[in-house]
Protein backbone atom coordinates (compact mmCIF):
# COMPACT_ATOMS: atom_id res chain seq x y z
CA UNK A 1 0.00 0.00 0.00
CA UNK A 2 1.06 3.54 -0.56
CA UNK A 3 -0.62 6.87 -0.09
CA UNK A 4 -0.11 10.59 -0.24
CA UNK A 5 -2.78 11.06 2.43
CA UNK A 6 -0.90 11.36 5.75
CA UNK A 7 -3.74 10.16 8.01
CA UNK A 8 -3.73 6.70 6.41
CA UNK A 9 -1.49 3.81 7.53
CA UNK A 10 1.90 3.54 5.92
CA UNK A 11 2.83 0.44 3.98
CA UNK A 12 4.40 -0.67 0.73
CA UNK A 13 5.72 2.04 -1.52
CA UNK A 14 4.70 2.43 -5.13
CA UNK A 15 6.94 0.88 -7.73
CA UNK A 16 8.08 3.95 -9.62
CA UNK A 17 9.04 1.72 -12.56
CA UNK A 18 5.36 1.02 -13.21
CA UNK A 19 4.43 3.36 -16.05
CA UNK A 20 2.00 3.27 -18.94
CA UNK A 21 4.75 3.56 -21.52
CA UNK A 22 6.40 0.34 -20.33
CA UNK A 23 3.25 -1.71 -19.81
CA UNK A 24 3.32 -4.91 -21.84
CA UNK A 25 -0.14 -6.38 -22.25
CA UNK A 26 -1.98 -8.84 -24.44
CA UNK A 27 -2.24 -6.38 -27.33
CA UNK A 28 -5.61 -4.91 -26.38
CA UNK A 29 -4.91 -1.22 -25.78
CA UNK A 30 -8.35 -0.33 -24.38
CA UNK A 31 -7.71 -1.14 -20.71
CA UNK A 32 -4.38 0.72 -20.35
CA UNK A 33 -5.77 3.67 -22.31
CA UNK A 34 -8.84 3.99 -20.06
CA UNK A 35 -6.75 3.61 -16.90
CA UNK A 36 -4.28 6.25 -18.04
CA UNK A 37 -7.13 8.60 -18.92
CA UNK A 38 -8.64 8.02 -15.48
CA UNK A 39 -5.32 8.77 -13.78
CA UNK A 40 -4.93 12.02 -15.69
CA UNK A 41 -8.48 13.04 -14.85
CA UNK A 42 -7.80 12.51 -11.15
CA UNK A 43 -5.24 15.30 -11.31
CA UNK A 44 -7.15 17.52 -13.74
CA UNK A 45 -10.88 16.71 -13.50
CA UNK A 46 -11.82 19.99 -15.13
CA UNK A 47 -9.69 19.24 -18.20
CA UNK A 48 -9.81 15.46 -18.72
CA UNK A 49 -13.00 13.46 -19.13
CA UNK A 50 -12.71 9.87 -17.97
CA UNK A 51 -14.63 6.99 -16.46
CA UNK A 52 -15.03 7.57 -12.70
CA UNK A 53 -14.82 3.83 -12.01
CA UNK A 54 -12.97 0.97 -13.71
CA UNK A 55 -12.78 -2.72 -12.86
CA UNK A 56 -9.89 -4.82 -14.20
CA UNK A 57 -9.92 -8.59 -13.98
CA UNK A 58 -7.74 -11.45 -15.15
CA UNK A 59 -5.47 -14.23 -14.03
CA UNK A 60 -2.23 -13.67 -12.14
CA UNK A 61 0.56 -11.96 -14.11
CA UNK A 62 -1.76 -10.21 -16.55
CA UNK A 63 -0.65 -6.71 -15.54
CA UNK A 64 -3.42 -5.60 -13.20
CA UNK A 65 -1.08 -4.44 -10.44
CA UNK A 66 1.20 -2.72 -12.95
CA UNK A 67 -1.71 -0.63 -14.27
CA UNK A 68 -3.02 0.26 -10.80
CA UNK A 69 0.42 1.35 -9.64
CA UNK A 70 1.09 3.19 -12.91
CA UNK A 71 -2.15 5.11 -12.38
CA UNK A 72 -1.09 6.10 -8.86
CA UNK A 73 2.40 7.09 -9.98
CA UNK A 74 1.09 9.26 -12.82
CA UNK A 75 -1.70 10.90 -10.82
CA UNK A 76 0.52 11.61 -7.81
CA UNK A 77 3.25 13.13 -9.98
CA UNK A 78 0.62 15.48 -11.35
CA UNK A 79 -0.40 16.57 -7.86
CA UNK A 80 -3.39 14.31 -7.13
CA UNK A 81 -3.91 12.60 -3.77
CA UNK A 82 -3.88 8.84 -4.30
CA UNK A 83 -3.76 5.53 -2.50
CA UNK A 84 -3.01 1.96 -3.47
CA UNK A 85 -4.02 -0.94 -1.24
CA UNK A 86 -3.44 -4.62 -1.93
CA UNK A 87 -5.00 -7.60 -0.17
CA UNK A 88 -2.34 -7.73 2.55
CA UNK A 89 -2.91 -4.12 3.60
CA UNK A 90 -6.67 -4.56 3.56
CA UNK A 91 -6.54 -7.78 5.57
CA UNK A 92 -4.14 -6.31 8.14
CA UNK A 93 -6.15 -3.15 8.73
CA UNK A 94 -9.68 -4.44 8.26
CA UNK A 95 -12.68 -2.85 6.54
CA UNK A 96 -12.16 0.39 8.47
CA UNK A 97 -9.24 1.05 6.12
CA UNK A 98 -11.76 2.16 3.51
CA UNK A 99 -13.20 4.90 5.72
CA UNK A 100 -12.56 8.35 4.29
CA UNK A 101 -10.90 7.23 1.06
CA UNK A 102 -13.48 9.14 -0.95
CA UNK A 103 -11.59 12.29 0.06
CA UNK A 104 -8.76 11.27 -2.25
CA UNK A 105 -8.68 11.98 -5.97
CA UNK A 106 -7.83 8.39 -6.96
CA UNK A 107 -8.40 5.19 -5.00
CA UNK A 108 -6.82 1.95 -6.28
CA UNK A 109 -7.84 -1.34 -4.64
CA UNK A 110 -6.02 -4.45 -5.83
CA UNK A 111 -6.66 -8.19 -5.28
CA UNK A 112 -10.28 -7.72 -4.22
CA UNK A 113 -10.99 -11.42 -4.52
CA UNK A 114 -8.36 -12.13 -1.86
CA UNK A 115 -9.91 -9.98 0.88
CA UNK A 116 -13.65 -9.64 0.28
CA UNK A 117 -14.23 -12.72 2.47
CA UNK A 118 -13.16 -10.71 5.53
CA UNK A 119 -16.12 -9.93 7.77
CA UNK A 120 -17.58 -6.54 6.90
CA UNK A 121 -15.46 -6.08 3.77
CA UNK A 122 -18.32 -6.32 1.30
CA UNK A 123 -20.43 -3.71 3.10
CA UNK A 124 -17.40 -1.43 3.52
CA UNK A 125 -16.63 -1.61 -0.21
CA UNK A 126 -20.29 -1.11 -1.12
CA UNK A 127 -20.42 2.05 0.99
CA UNK A 128 -17.09 3.31 -0.36
CA UNK A 129 -18.25 2.98 -3.96
CA UNK A 130 -21.32 5.06 -3.13
CA UNK A 131 -19.28 7.72 -1.34
CA UNK A 132 -16.69 7.92 -4.13
CA UNK A 133 -19.44 8.42 -6.70
CA UNK A 134 -21.04 11.17 -4.59
CA UNK A 135 -17.69 12.88 -4.00
CA UNK A 136 -16.67 12.77 -7.67
CA UNK A 137 -13.43 10.88 -7.03
CA UNK A 138 -11.91 8.14 -9.19
CA UNK A 139 -12.00 4.44 -8.28
CA UNK A 140 -9.83 1.74 -9.90
CA UNK A 141 -10.47 -1.87 -8.85
CA UNK A 142 -8.82 -5.18 -9.73
CA UNK A 143 -9.49 -8.86 -9.08
CA UNK A 144 -8.86 -12.24 -10.65
CA UNK A 145 -12.53 -12.67 -11.58
CA UNK A 146 -15.21 -10.41 -13.00
CA UNK A 147 -17.79 -8.96 -10.56
CA UNK A 148 -20.44 -11.53 -11.42
CA UNK A 149 -18.01 -14.39 -10.77
CA UNK A 150 -16.77 -13.18 -7.39
CA UNK A 151 -18.12 -15.10 -4.40
CA UNK A 152 -20.19 -12.24 -2.96
CA UNK A 153 -22.96 -12.47 -0.38
CA UNK A 154 -24.17 -8.91 -0.98
CA UNK A 155 -26.04 -8.97 -4.32
CA UNK A 156 -26.10 -5.20 -4.74
CA UNK A 157 -22.30 -5.09 -4.58
CA UNK A 158 -22.12 -6.92 -7.93
CA UNK A 159 -24.08 -4.06 -9.47
CA UNK A 160 -21.89 -1.44 -7.82
CA UNK A 161 -18.68 -3.11 -9.01
CA UNK A 162 -19.98 -2.93 -12.58
CA UNK A 163 -20.97 0.75 -12.45
CA UNK A 164 -18.08 1.46 -14.80
CA UNK A 165 -16.40 -0.53 -17.57
CA UNK A 166 -15.36 -4.06 -16.62
CA UNK A 167 -12.21 -4.95 -18.56
CA UNK A 168 -10.50 -8.31 -18.88
CA UNK A 169 -6.71 -8.59 -19.10
CA UNK A 170 -5.46 -11.79 -20.71
CA UNK A 171 -2.26 -13.72 -20.02
CA UNK A 172 0.80 -12.88 -22.07
CA UNK A 173 2.10 -15.17 -24.76
CA UNK A 174 5.75 -16.22 -24.53
CA UNK A 175 6.88 -13.29 -26.68
CA UNK A 176 5.30 -10.86 -24.23
CA UNK A 177 6.84 -12.60 -21.23
CA UNK A 178 10.23 -12.39 -22.93
CA UNK A 179 9.81 -8.63 -23.38
CA UNK A 180 8.79 -8.19 -19.74
CA UNK A 181 11.73 -10.27 -18.53
CA UNK A 182 14.28 -8.28 -20.52
CA UNK A 183 12.61 -4.98 -19.61
CA UNK A 184 12.74 -5.83 -15.90
CA UNK A 185 16.40 -6.79 -16.24
CA UNK A 186 17.17 -3.46 -17.90
CA UNK A 187 15.41 -1.58 -15.10
CA UNK A 188 17.69 -3.36 -12.64
CA UNK A 189 20.73 -2.31 -14.63
CA UNK A 190 21.31 -5.84 -15.91
CA UNK A 191 22.10 -7.01 -19.40
CA UNK A 192 19.97 -10.03 -20.25
CA UNK A 193 20.55 -11.09 -23.83
CA UNK A 194 17.66 -12.60 -25.75
CA UNK A 195 19.29 -16.07 -26.00
CA UNK A 196 19.88 -16.12 -22.24
CA UNK A 197 16.32 -14.95 -21.54
CA UNK A 198 14.94 -17.62 -23.87
CA UNK A 199 17.02 -20.27 -22.11
CA UNK A 200 15.58 -19.18 -18.77
CA UNK A 201 12.04 -19.44 -20.14
CA UNK A 202 12.59 -22.76 -21.87
CA UNK A 203 14.20 -24.60 -18.95
CA UNK A 204 12.29 -23.28 -15.94
CA UNK A 205 8.60 -22.60 -15.12
CA UNK A 206 7.17 -19.98 -17.48
CA UNK A 207 4.76 -18.31 -15.09
CA UNK A 208 5.78 -14.65 -15.22
CA UNK A 209 5.84 -14.19 -11.47
CA UNK A 210 8.23 -17.14 -11.10
CA UNK A 211 10.44 -15.86 -13.91
CA UNK A 212 10.73 -12.45 -12.27
CA UNK A 213 11.49 -14.06 -8.91
CA UNK A 214 14.31 -16.01 -10.58
CA UNK A 215 15.53 -12.78 -12.14
CA UNK A 216 15.82 -11.29 -8.64
CA UNK A 217 17.90 -14.30 -7.57
CA UNK A 218 20.13 -13.95 -10.63
CA UNK A 219 20.55 -10.25 -9.93
CA UNK A 220 21.86 -11.04 -6.45
CA UNK A 221 24.08 -13.85 -7.73
CA UNK A 222 25.54 -11.69 -10.50
CA UNK A 223 26.27 -8.90 -8.02
CA UNK A 224 27.88 -11.25 -5.52
CA UNK A 225 30.07 -12.97 -8.11
CA UNK A 226 30.69 -9.87 -10.25
CA UNK A 227 29.64 -11.91 -13.27
CA UNK A 228 27.15 -11.12 -16.03
CA UNK A 229 23.98 -13.19 -16.31
CA UNK A 230 24.88 -16.06 -18.58
CA UNK A 231 23.60 -19.58 -19.14
CA UNK A 232 26.41 -21.04 -16.96
CA UNK A 233 25.42 -18.67 -14.14
CA UNK A 234 21.76 -19.71 -14.49
CA UNK A 235 22.77 -23.37 -14.25
CA UNK A 236 24.98 -22.64 -11.25
CA UNK A 237 22.18 -20.87 -9.40
CA UNK A 238 19.22 -23.11 -10.29
CA UNK A 239 20.76 -26.33 -11.55
CA UNK A 240 18.96 -28.37 -14.19
CA UNK A 241 15.17 -28.53 -13.75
Amino acid sequence: MTTLFPQLPLGLQLDQHCRFDNFIGDGDALAPALVEQQARSAARPEQVTAEPQLFLWGEADTGKTHLLQAACVLASRQGATVCYFDAEALRQNGPALLDGLEQLALVCLDELDAWLAVDGAERALFDLINRVREQGARLLLAARASPRHLALSLPDLVTRLAWGPVLQLRPLEDAGKLRVLRQQAEQRGLRLSEPVARYLMQHYPRRLGELLARLDQLDRAAMASQRPITIPLIKAVFGQE
